[in-house]
């Protein structure tokens, strides 16, 4: 690498603290990843000059560029290159002690386990929204999208003619940006929604909450599915809330969807086996009140290895001081996607909608 202006190039954008410690690593990844092509490597390609450039341009801006990591044609597998950029990517964040969230999140175990996620639910809940809202077409940002569920829905909503001040029920769409941590969720989100995104403008790009940018603000923010309240430090929830201020116009709505407390507690299930693809995951679960304001701990356990998920346990009281202390004023709390009333013993959900102060 250092010899190669070509490769010395491509590898530029990466300070030298970062690619001192990742040399190795990235070399041997590499070469255990590249095959040349030959009748023994079939099947298989080689990692071009182009893909590295998009592999180090991704790790160098981290998450702040448009060029996707190839996805691959088939079914449950990657690419080389997107293997690549996995590896190298979660050698960054151990080197940099990041939060256990950063490399569970981009688990093949976690999309394994998780692949359930109900798409009908998160249609009729978008579709609940904009019923009851009545949003004209706007500029959305769905923080913390995962594979897009939710912001597919959104950007697939065609407008009313009251929502969308045009007169006509045609063409009249929101423009929906997903954001997440994982970048196999957000490449997936990519591959699996491009028709859509090429007519709609639905765009995904992988970047963290708590200090994900944008040139242009936003009407609506969301942050759905417990997709908050995983951090370490408090003072980063109040970060995320922060960073949802600038990204908002003034006026701007913000949706927060997390568990409620109470019977979360109550239906607490211990333990149990989930078969995944072919594996078996052992988990168990319990909640405990410290630190303040405690936490629910989900462990789980498959063959050769272990995971440990935990996310604060913020009651109505916690969520309404965040938002109020970031510039929000609540304008409603829900108690599930039906919208519902809030009850605090009994809802599913505690969904906060609020608007930034002008």
């Amino acid at each position: 690498l250092n010899k190669c202006p070509k490769w010395a190039a491509i590898f530029g954008p990466l300070n030298h603290r970062i690619f001192d410690a990742l040399k190795e690593h990235i070399v041997n990844t590499f070469c255990e990843l590249t095959v040349k092509s030959d009748k023994t490597s079939r099947g298989r390609s080689a990692i071009s000059d182009a893909g590295l450039e998009r592999i180090v341009s991704r790790i160098a801006h981290r998450g702040q560029v448009h060029s996707p990591i190839r996805n691959p044609n088939v079914k449950g597998c990657h690419s080389a290159e997107a293997k690549l950029y996995r590896l190298i990517l979660q050698n960054m964040h151990s080197e940099e002690k990041a939060d256990w969230f950063v490399t569970w999140f981009d688990d093949p175990n976690y999309h394994k386990l998780y692949a359930h996620r109900s798409t009908a639910e998160a249609q009729a809940f978008m579709s609940a929204l904009q019923s009851h809202f009545d949003w004209p077409a706007s500029r959305i940002i769905d923080m913390g999208c995962g594979k897009g569920r939710h912001a597919e829905a959104l950007a697939g909503l065609v407008l009313d003619d009251s929502s969308s001040g045009s007169g006509s029920k045609s063409g009249a769409r929101h423009e929906v940006l997903g954001v997440d941590l994982s970048p196999a969720s957000i490449e997936s989100a990519s591959f699996r929604t491009r028709k859509l995104s090429a007519a709609n403008g639905l765009q995904f790009k992988v970047g963290d909450m708590r200090d994900f940018s944008s040139p242009e603000p936003f009407d609506i923010a969301l942050s759905l599915f417990t997709s908050f309240g995983y951090f370490d430090e408090p003072s980063d929830n109040a970060q995320v809330v922060s960073n949802f201020s600038r990204l908002l116009h003034p006026g701007g709505m913000l949706v927060l969807d997390f568990l409620n407390v109470a019977p979360a507690k109550r239906e607490l299930i211990a333990s149990e086996r989930i078969e995944r693809e072919g594996t078996t995951y052992s988990i168990s679960r319990r909640f405990s009140p410290d630190p303040a304001p405690g936490h629910f701990y989900k462990t789980i356990k498959w063959k050769g290895g272990e995971q440990t998920e935990r996310v604060q346990a913020l009651g109505l009281a916690d969520l309404r001081g965040l938002l109020v202390d970031g510039g929000f004023d609540i304008l409603h709390i829900f108690g599930d996607y039906n919208l519902n009333a809030f009850d605090a013993e009994r809802s599913p959900r505690c969904l906060l909608v609020a608007r930034l102060n002008s």
